[in-house]
């Protein structure tokens, strides 16, 4: 499967917050996301911290990645709802695991929406830990 993840650059705002859109409104309970608002995915698309997965020139994912000192956040994350089940949220984490591991990151922190427990059990999978409420902790080893 050949997959390309990069930044979002300004100029696909409007592609990025449709992309948003859709998913929400195609997302069932099990593979809910949260909620993002236009003010804020601006901002982080200006701030280079949006991730778009494509398979060749398909959107099929975008994650937001905030880093601080050596904590970071990923949220945000909606995946196509036609490419559920086909590794794309896995390759996605692996993506921004491995930056933050460059980036000398030591902690994620990740949200999932409350009854979502498949993608709980995923990330827990991944090795990421339940720590207050419905966000999830990662430790990196240094």
């Amino acid at each position: 499967m050949s997959l390309d993840i990069r930044k979002a650059n300004v100029g696909e705002f409007p592609r990025v917050r449709y992309f948003y859109q859709y998913c929400m409104k195609h997302t069932d309970k099990e593979h809910a996301l949260m909620e993002v608002n236009e003010d804020l995915l601006q901002e982080a698309i200006q701030n280079e911290k949006v991730f778009l997965c494509f398979q060749y020139d398909t959107l099929v994912g975008a994650l937001i990645l905030d880093e601080k000192e050596r904590e970071a956040w990923i949220t945000h994350i909606a995946i196509h709802p036609a490419y559920f089940g086909k590794g794309m949220l896995n390759i996605m984490v692996q993506d921004a695991l491995e930056k933050m591991r460059v980036n000398q990151v030591t902690k994620v922190h990740l949200f999932i929406p409350e009854g979502n427990i498949q993608t709980a059990n995923m990330f827990v999978n991944f090795g990421f830990q339940p720590h207050l409420g419905n966000w999830y902790e990662y430790q990196i080893e240094e």
